[in-house]
C-alpha cells in the first residue's frame, strides 16, 4: 500500500494521477495480485512522453542530425557564392585577372586591359584589335584574329593582342579613342596609328611580319643619334625628376585633349544652332504658300495645254 501511494504522487507529478479513491482501490488490488516479475530494461527502447492531455506516453522523436548538417551545407555554399562574386565584381572592376585567366581557361590569345597594358607592350611594336562581343564584323574576324596570334605569340618585338571594349578593357578603349568595332591599331604602344589594310589572314599577317622593333632600351641598335642622345639624357636625370618630367608630358596631354573637347563642342553648339534657324526658315517659307503656289502653278499649266 505504501508503495501505491508513492505511486501515485508521482503520477500526480505527471498530470496522470488517479483520485485519492482510485489510490485506495489499487492498493487493495495491488496487495491482492501476485506480483510480477521486474520488466527486462530494454535499452533499445525509445523513451516515453506525455502528452499534453495527460493521455498515454507519446514517442519522443529522434533528433535530425541529417537535416541540421544539410542546413548548415547550405549556408556555407550561400556565404562562399556571395564572396566569390564580391572577388569577382572588384576583380573586373579593377581590371585585375580573373581566376580562370590564372588557370589558362580564359579568352584565347593575349587579352589586354588598363592594368597589364604598360607591362605587356614594354619594348614591344604592338599589333592591337579592339573589339566588341555583340559585333558582327567582329565575330566574323575573330578566327582570322586568333591564327595571328597565335603565330606571333613568342615573337620577340612584335605583340599581336585583343582589346574587348565592353568588358574589362572598356578604360582602356576609351583612352586610346576607339569610337568603333572593331578598330585595329600599330605601332609604338604610347603613340598607336589605325590600320586601314585588309582583314584576311593573309594581309593580316603580311602587314604584321613588317612591323619592326622600336626605338627603345632593349633595342638600340634601330634608333637614330637624336634619339640614342634623348635615351641618355633620361637615364641620367634623377628618379624623382623623371618622375616630374612624366607628370608635366601628361598634362600637357590633358590640356590638348580637354581644349579639343571645348572645341569640338563649340562647334556642335553652332552646328545645332545653324540647323535650328535653318528648319524655322523653311517652316516660314512653307506657312507663306509655297506649296500651294507650286499647286497651282501646275494645275494653271495642264489647263494651257
Amino acid at each position: 500500500r505504501g508503495r501505491a501511494r508513492a505511486r501515485g504522487a508521482r503520477l500526480r507529478r505527471r498530470g496522470m494521477a488517479p483520485t485519492e479513491g482510485e489510490d485506495a482501490a489499487q492498493a487493495e488490488q495491488n496487495d491482492d495480485a501476485p506480483k510480477a516479475p521486474p520488466a527486462k530494461a530494454d535499452s533499445a527502447a525509445t523513451p516515453k512522453a506525455p502528452t499534453k492531455e495527460g493521455g498515454p506516453p507519446a514517442a519522443r522523436p529522434a533528433a535530425d542530425g541529417g537535416a541540421f548538417s544539410c542546413g548548415c551545407c547550405c549556408l556555407w555554399t550561400v556565404v562562399l557564392l556571395v564572396v566569390l562574386c564580391g572577388a569577382l565584381g572588384a576583380a573586373y572592376a579593377l581590371d585585375a585577372p580573373l581566376p580562370w585567366d590564372w588557370v589558362g581557361l580564359g579568352p584565347g590569345g593575349k587579352q589586354l586591359t588598363k592594368a597589364t597594358w604598360e607591362d605587356e607592350t614594354a619594348g614591344k611594336t604592338v599589333f592591337v584589335k579592339f573589339y566588341a562581343s555583340w559585333c558582327g564584323h567582329c565575330k566574323r574576324m575573330k578566327p582570322d584574329w586568333d591564327k595571328l596570334m597565335a603565330q606571333f605569340e613568342n615573337h620577340s618585338t612584335t605583340l599581336v593582342a585583343d582589346v574587348e571594349c565592353t568588358g574589362r578593357g572598356k578604360s582602356l578603349c576609351d583612352e586610346v579613342g576607339v569610337r568603333g568595332y572593331p578598330t585595329i591599331k600599330y605601332g609604338d604602344p604610347n603613340s598607336m596609328s589605325d590600320y586601314k589594310g585588309g582583314r584576311g589572314f593573309a594581309e593580316l599577317s603580311q602587314f604584321a611580319s613588317k612591323l619592326g622593333p622600336l626605338c627603345g632600351l632593349a633595342n638600340l641598335h634601330v634608333c637614330g643619334e637624336a634619339q640614342k642622345a634623348k635615351i641618355e639624357e633620361f637615364r641620367t636625370m634623377s628618379a624623382q625628376k623623371r618622375e616630374e618630367h612624366i607628370k608635366e608630358q601628361e598634362q600637357k596631354v590633358s590640356k590638348l585633349e580637354e581644349d579639343f573637347d571645348t572645341y569640338v563642342k563649340d562647334i556642335s553648339d553652332r552646328y545645332q544652332k545653324a540647323q535650328t534657324k535653318k528648319d524655322d526658315d523653311l517652316k516660314r517659307i512653307k506657312d507663306e504658300g509655297l506649296g500651294l503656289l507650286k499647286a497651282v502653278a501646275a494645275h494653271e499649266a495642264k489647263k494651257e495645254l
